[in-house]
């Protein structure tokens, strides 16, 4: 054929539906569906192995295939994330042979409960950690390699 161009060009209607209540117009603040991480109800207390529901707990791809060497320690992420007093971050930092002065950690303690924003007192060894490696960034000159 020799169509015109308005006779090739496409419908206006075309991808839309021309029946009401047919439409792919959602209300708005309209969601179909589930999330597939549910942070919208709470963790149950006790897991079940029926309970195929990710409450964002659960470990992604890199985990499973190369977990951490704390895992085989019984050692999760929930314990770095648990607030912990001074001392006892200290008695792990201690344990855990990482060498620190007493200035520097107080240093790092003080960054650490200000990012936790749980006061003074206390703080997660996530946080402990991150500000640690903050303060080792800052302070350690790198010589140029050329």
């Amino acid at each position: 054929g020799n169509y015109t161009a308005e006779q090739q060009a496409p419908d206006a209607d075309l991808g839309k539906s021309l029946r009401e209540g047919w439409r792919n117009i959602a209300p708005e603040g309209r969601t179909f569906g589930l999330p597939s991480v549910r942070t919208d109800i709470p963790k149950p207390k006790v897991g079940s192995v029926a309970n195929s529901m990710n409450y964002g707990n659960e470990p992604d791809a890199l985990q499973l295939l190369r977990p951490p060497k704390s895992v085989e320690l019984g050692v999760n992420e929930e314990h770095y994330m648990q607030l912990r007093p001074k001392e006892d971050v200290r008695a792990l930092m201690a344990d855990a042979s990482v060498p620190m002065s007493d200035d520097e950690f107080e240093r790092v303690w003080e960054m650490a409960t200000g990012a936790d924003g749980e006061g003074p007192e206390r703080a997660c060894l996530d946080t402990f950690m991150r500000a640690r490696q903050h303060v080792l960034t800052q302070t350690l000159q790198v010589p140029v390699p050329f």
